[in-house]
């Protein structure tokens, strides 16, 4: 799959990054892959989001060819509001990783808790706008949530995790039963539990209205 990618465009980051990967430290994890926090060579701090080999080996070849073209698309994508896929590596010898700028700031729950006089219209307004930027170009974000909402140093929010919810479609990640999953049910529209439904750019506003409830009370819907 890593050649997938970078046969498609996507800027393989390896010579830039030591082969080993030992300054890496283990952030998170869930039932998708792990999060590391790294850096390049010139010193820039990095998140490096690695996938389950059991998901690369056990995955279709179209759901695998699907997601390679929308992280593909997602890597080219340039909005003030969207977390910019740097590019992807080969992690610690074995992992594909994907490479995006490391947000101290965590994702927008996080940034609300830390700063409760953030100004949340604004915030609302700069989800509403990097969404509005991925369906101008005909794509689906598909996974929107509060948890895949990054903010900058400078406080600016920034969608992230583009095109990886194909990846979780596959039978692989429906068999497992991880936090994750069940709390990205609670944002998914209604009409996406029934069967054979298809993620469109009306149920990523469904769960971009869900995002934007959810952010001022605190409180999961």
């Amino acid at each position: 799959m890593f050649r997938l990618l970078s046969r498609h465009g996507c800027v393989d980051l390896s010579l830039q990054m030591e082969p080993d990967q030992n300054g890496a430290m283990l952030v998170s994890g869930g039932g998708f892959g792990d999060i590391w926090r790294g850096q390049l060579s010139d010193g820039t701090r990095v998140a490096i989001k690695t996938w389950r080999e059991a998901l690369i080996t056990k995955g279709d070849y179209k759901t695998l060819k699907r997601a390679v073209r929308e992280i593909y698309i997602w890597s080219k994508m340039e909005h003030v509001n969207v977390h910019q896929l740097m590019g992807v590596v080969i992690f610690k010898n074995q992992s594909i990783g994907m490479v995006s700028e490391w947000m101290d700031n965590g994702n927008v729950h996080e940034y609300i808790r830390k700063n409760p006089h953030a100004d949340r219209f604004k915030l609302c307004i700069e989800v509403a706008s990097g969404l509005a930027y991925i369906h101008s170009l005909n794509m689906v974000h598909g996974d929107m949530k509060g948890l895949n909402v990054l903010i900058a140093s400078n406080g600016v929010a920034k969608l992230t995790d583009f095109g990886v919810s194909t990846m979780c479609e596959s039978s692989i990640m429906f068999s497992a039963t991880t936090t994750s999953q069940t709390l990205s049910m609670r944002w998914v529209a209604p009409e996406l539990l029934l069967e054979q439904s298809v993620k469109t750019k009306e149920s990523d506003v469904y769960a971009l209205g869900m995002t934007i409830l959810v952010r001022p009370i605190y409180k999961s819907p």
